[in-house]
């Protein structure tokens, strides 16, 4: 009897030091996650990469690379290659005072719209919000750091 409430006790202990030790690792993931988005917030996401937007009757790829040089970021929108994958626009991105706020230029240079990167996460997840100069917004989500050149 006594050697079994020893080894009910040490079952105990070990679970509540593995219970501890999860709690911890939680919690030190979450304060990386936390100090990761404030300093997004802060200096600017990564917004080189592909976002999605899937709506019930089409689909559309929205893009985002830098020059070579880092010059110029540079945007396209296609159609999903399931439905065509016609490039629809491209342009320049604009930077503004908001690290996280574009401007949104065509070939021409005339601005078409902003795009307001509201997060990225450490496994490139992230959400971008894209608005005409006068409209609403619209909401991509981010498909990865691997952008799509889009070329007409």
């Amino acid at each position: 009897m006594a050697i079994a409430k020893r080894a009910a006790g040490r079952v105990a202990v070990g679970l509540l030091l593995l219970v501890v030790t999860c709690t911890a690792l939680i919690g030190a993931r979450s304060a990386i996650e936390i100090h990761n988005i404030a300093e997004g917030a802060r200096h600017g996401f990564p917004l080189t990469g592909t976002y999605h937007l899937k709506m019930p009757d089409s689909s559309y790829d929205l893009s985002f690379w830098e020059e070579e040089d880092g010059s110029t970021i540079n945007w396209g929108v296609r159609r999903a290659p399931a439905i065509g994958g016609e490039v629809l626009c491209h342009g320049a991105a604009l930077p503004t005072p908001d690290p996280n706020v574009y401007i949104l230029c065509d070939d021409a240079g005339s601005k078409v719209g902003i795009a307001h990167l509201a997060y990225v996460d450490d496994e490139s997840r992230g959400s971008l919000f894209i608005g005409s100069i006068e409209d609403s917004f619209i909401e991509f989500q981010r498909q990865g750091s691997v952008p799509i050149r889009m070329i007409t």
